[in-house]
């Protein structure tokens, strides 16, 4: 009987460590992939912008990384939601302008490639 107490309380410690390990490398993980998306890359942190003047934002996105616009689209609240490249693709900014003429980076990025559209009535 004591040998069967003393297996099982073997049992849960090891269980308890494997858990805990378990549980460890799960938050590791988490925190690791929570890093990952709440990072940017270089360029965007150094362009990222809070809130600003459209002007504004444009002028920092063409003199820094020679970004222009390259397309957009208007939301259901009436933002407007731009991308901006440079010429070559090597970086590219996705801008979102509000309403009140208000505008801020949301993502930015390297190696944008233009995708020509396909004939219409296909999907590709």
């Amino acid at each position: 009987m004591r040998q069967e107490i003393k297996a099982i309380e073997t049992e849960v410690r090891i269980a308890r460590i494997v858990t805990g390990m378990v549980l460890g490398i799960l938050v590791g993980g988490f925190m690791l992939v929570t890093n990952a998306i709440a990072a940017k890359p270089a360029g965007a942190q150094e362009a990222a912008i809070l809130w600003a003047e459209r002007a504004l934002v444009v002028e920092a996105l063409e003199k820094k990384y020679t970004e222009i616009p390259r397309a957009l689209g208007v939301t259901s609240d009436g933002s407007i939601i731009e991308l901006f490249s440079a010429p070559d693709g090597d970086t590219w900014t996705l801008v979102i302008t509000l309403p009140n003429g208000l505008s801020r980076v949301m993502a930015s990025g390297e190696s944008w490639i233009t995708r020509p559209l396909p004939p219409q009535g296909h999907l590709s």
